[in-house]
């Protein structure tokens, strides 16, 4: 008998589920509860260093600049170009 690949996917699909289902269950992870507040020195000390952190700039504001800019878009627009292609038109 010729197995196609469909039927040997299957087949080895239900090989894997029935070997996952034999394995032991692994034991259950206990949530860790935080139940101790910040202290003030340490509040200070987180938010100095989230000071410290750099700011994240916009490299270049330009294209925003000019988008905002319906006055200025309107002098830079072009009408699009029609082409009339070989096959088109009269003759």
């Amino acid at each position: 008998m010729k197995l196609t690949p469909l039927v040997f996917a299957a087949v080895l699909l239900l090989a894997v589920a029935a070997w996952a289902a034999a394995q032991e269950p692994a034991p259950a992870v206990e949530p860790v509860v935080v139940t101790a507040a910040a202290t003030p020195e340490e509040e200070a000390a987180v938010a100095q260093l989230v000071a410290m952190l750099p700011t994240i700039q916009p490299l270049d504001t330009s294209c925003i600049n000019c988008h905002q800019d319906a006055e200025l878009l309107q002098q830079l627009a072009e009408e699009p170009e029609v082409v009339e292609k070989l096959s088109e038109g009269s003759g």
